[in-house]
């Protein structure tokens, strides 16, 4: 079976079963906030399936915040090493969409194309992703924009759309096969009339997104011929607060430090002054304008010329979090109106 569908009343059961099986994280609601957390009986009836991406990227889980590398001893011949990277419960996660799928296959190439890194490795091959249609466009959705659509069609073990009564089951991987048969008592052969709402719902999503504003082809060409007193301009606007770059999906900077016998890494932002200095205290990028537009370098110019994508997947969150009402999808409208005005 490759697609099923799940009444509402049986998606209860079908987690339970699933829950003594693998451990579950899922996006859980309180008073109007939703937590990724392990899904357990007591908390089943806040189970959130979201109907458009949620504001957290979901790097978080497969890159942490801060994460322990290793620890190590002295002793009197040698120094005693032990790797953080230990044996894992399969888990399942739930409650992505294609912004974050996305998100995932371009860190994957960070992480796992040239040298491995094993820590990400070790959540990423342990990790079985259920995936969602998004059934609503936020307003600072862009993912068309950037060549997705709102709905996805690879990366996913099990893909839901929602559905008059419940949700559509679409495998993507044998894993998502083997967990479907799993669960084969709550669910039944889809209907004609289910999957065509599916594609009415889909089409409805992706034609509300595409109504707006889509970039042009090159951005490495409006990124490089941008002036300086453009980014002075648009640093004035930009509290240095970082959060568009904790927020992003696809952001993966780190810095590693020693403390207490340990290697801990932590997330860092090319957007911190700290971030940019060498030895000697020399810094290069000393002005916020030139650590703006070495961002946008990185995700349209740099990232696109060693994997072939951009490093942004349209999820809007870096517009939602701004507190200094810095848009992505402006700055760059901004940069193609310059320039054709050249």
């Amino acid at each position: 079976m490759s697609m099923a569908f799940i009444s509402h009343i049986y998606i209860p059961s079908a987690f339970k079963k699933l829950m003594g099986e693998y451990a579950v994280l899922a996006p859980i609601k309180k008073n109007e906030n939703v937590f990724l957390e392990v899904l357990q009986e007591t908390n089943l009836d806040q189970l959130h399936l979201n109907s458009s991406r949620l504001n957290f990227p979901f790097k978080s889980w497969f890159f942490l915040p801060k994460e322990k590398m290793l620890e190590y001893r002295l002793n009197k011949k040698a120094m005693d090493v032990k790797s953080a990277v230990e044996e894992m419960r399969e888990t399942i996660l739930i409650g992505l969409k294609e912004c974050d799928v996305k998100a995932i296959d371009l860190l994957d190439k960070v992480f796992l194309d040239d040298i491995k890194d094993v820590y990400y490795e070790n959540k990423r091959k342990n990790t079985i992703l259920v995936t969602a249609d998004c059934t609503e466009a936020l307003e600072t959705c862009f993912c068309t924009k950037m060549g997705l659509k709102p709905y996805p069609e690879k990366g996913y073990d099990l893909n839901l759309s929602a559905v008059e009564g419940g949700f559509l089951i679409e495998c993507g991987s044998e894993k998502g096969k083997e967990i479907l048969e799993s669960i084969n008592e709550f669910v039944e052969e889809p209907t004609k009339q289910q999957l065509k709402e599916r594609e009415k719902n889909r089409k409805k999503v992706y034609q509300k997104l595409s109504r707006k504003y889509k970039f042009k082809d090159d951005l490495k060409t409006l990124i490089l011929s941008s002036t300086e007193e453009f980014w002075e301009k648009l640093s004035e606007k930009c509290v240095e607060c970082l959060g568009c770059t904790y927020i992003c999906p696809t952001c993966h900077c780190f810095y590693v430090s020693e403390n207490d016998w340990r290697r801990i890494r932590t997330w860092d932002s090319c957007l911190s002054e700290a971030f940019q200095k060498v030895a000697g205290g020399a810094n290069p990028r000393a002005r916020l304008a030139s650590r703006l537009k070495q961002r946008f370098h990185d995700k349209f110019v740099f990232f696109k010329e060693k994997y072939g994508e951009y490093a942004c997947t349209g999820c809007g969150r870096c517009i939602e979090v701004c507190p200094g009402g810095i848009d992505i999808t402006e700055v760059l409208k901004e940069l193609e109106s310059q320039e054709g005005g050249k």
